[in-house]
């Protein structure tokens, strides 16, 4: 999977688990492609992997599953997000 694919997977995800609709073999397949197809310092791999983590921690606390979700959607979301030209300079961003 490309990492477009790999960003709107991990989404999905993400918006299954803030309605708690969650099945774990998601969970799985999607960690596993993350962990055979990216580098472990990359950004999606991080994301997956703390989402895993945590979700094989909360997976009955339904509310916390829902965080999780919530957590997750917001940085994919933010990665679409592309840093402004000139991002560093403080005379136009202060």
């Amino acid at each position: 999977m490309p990492h477009t694919q790999l960003k709107f997977a991990a989404l999905a995800l993400a918006y299954k688990a803030k309605v708690n609709e969650v099945d774990p073999l998601d969970v799985d397949h999607l960690l596993t492609e993350v962990d055979t197809q990216l580098p472990h310092d990359h950004p999606i791999f991080r994301g997956v992997t703390h989402f895993a983590t945590q979700y094989e921690l909360a997976a009955q606390d339904a509310a916390a599953v829902m965080q999780l979700g919530d957590d997750l959607a917001r940085l994919v979301e933010g990665w679409a997000v592309p840093a402004p030209p000139d991002h560093n300079r403080k005379d136009i961003h202060g």
